[in-house]
């Protein structure tokens, strides 16, 4: 069956979703946040700030273990990697704390992200150019 779970954030407006395995993640386009929601009760686990004014778009989750490259991967955390469509640049979240550890410049506009076991690739669209982000 389908069900709809009302995000409990005024005017979050969810825009993108990604899961970690545990939980699935919201964009919140409107409320520039992104929210951690539990998939067994529907309820919000936290609710995490972007940087100012950087309007949240896009989100891609960044899984251990699961790399391209045959070097050991010493950090076993795993991460969201969120595009700020207005900053020009991307966030990443710890997805245990959801702690925001870092902040990379993108080309302009980023609008989508996706991780291919090594790397984060940023689609800017008012760029009309793709940033690599080098994740572990």
């Amino acid at each position: 069956g389908v069900q709809t779970c009302a995000l409990p954030i005024s005017g979050s407006g969810p825009a993108a979703l990604a899961f970690d395995g545990w939980f699935v993640w919201s964009v919140n386009r409107a409320a520039g946040s992104v929210s951690k929601v539990s998939m067994m009760t529907g309820g919000v686990a936290g609710t995490y700030s972007m940087l100012t004014g950087s309007e949240p778009c896009a989100i891609a989750f960044d899984q251990p273990g699961y790399s391209t490259s045959a070097a050991p991967q010493p950090d076993r955390s795993t991460y969201m990697w969120v595009t700020g469509c207005l900053s020009n640049s991307v966030s990443v979240f710890n997805t245990e704390t959801g702690a925001r550890v870092a902040n990379y410049p993108t080309g302009e506009r980023p609008s989508a992200v996706v991780f291919d076991g090594t790397n984060v690739w940023v689609g800017n669209y008012w760029g009309s150019s793709i940033t690599k982000i080098r994740s572990r």
